[in-house]
């Protein structure tokens, strides 16, 4: 039986100084999806199940998306 995530569905969206927009989405059918675009054109897209992913990866990918999880969590409860 394959790895599935807990994380539910979570989407991010980052844009960067540069005006560079990198948007993670974590979709409850257990795929990930990276999406990359500059200006107004993508220059990166990128879809895998997470049980294909590296052990290291899903442990990286869980721990950054919890992290802003409870980091929004806390600005919220002030």
């Amino acid at each position: 039986m394959g790895k599935s995530t807990s994380l539910g569905k979570v989407e991010v969206v980052l844009t960067k100084p540069n005006g560079e927009r990198i948007e993670v989405e974590v979709g409850e059918n257990d795929m990930v999806y990276i999406d990359v675009e500059a200006g107004e054109q993508c220059t990166m897209n990128k879809a895998q199940r997470w049980a294909e992913l590296t052990d290291e990866r899903r442990q990286q990918a869980s721990q950054f998306i919890k992290s802003i999880q409870q980091d929004l969590e806390g600005l919220l409860a002030c």
